[in-house]
């Protein structure tokens, strides 16, 4: 979990934690998962190594997220390449881009 000033420039911030997360996670979960709060919850992202699949959204309450397939290497690479002040538009926009050409596969929640 992690606490934003403003959500709207959380994004990038955010898919770092989740890199640094995954990487070093010593523990083999499902998934791993980043949630932000500003004044509520805001967005979040949620990681599955298998099948190399990343999520990202407004609150998880409302449905709406996007879902990219991404192993992890590439996670670590598109988390280095992106700014820590990002904001959630920039970066759903990244995502969607992505998603259209590698969307995530198919697999149970």
């Amino acid at each position: 979990m992690i606490s934003a000033d403003k959500c709207e420039t959380a994004a990038g911030q955010s898919l770092k934690e989740l890199s640094k997360l995954v990487k070093t996670s010593w523990f083999n979960r499902k998934h791993n998962d980043v949630e932000v709060f500003s004044d509520g919850p805001c967005m979040f992202y949620m990681y599955y190594k298998k099948p190399g699949a990343l999520y990202f959204g407004s609150e998880r309450m409302s449905g709406y997220s996007v879902g990219v397939g991404m192993p992890e290497a590439e996670l670590h690479q598109f988390a280095d390449t992106i700014s820590l002040d990002m904001d959630y538009q920039k970066m759903l926009d990244l995502l969607y881009a992505r998603a259209r050409k590698n969307p995530a596969p198919p697999h149970q929640f």
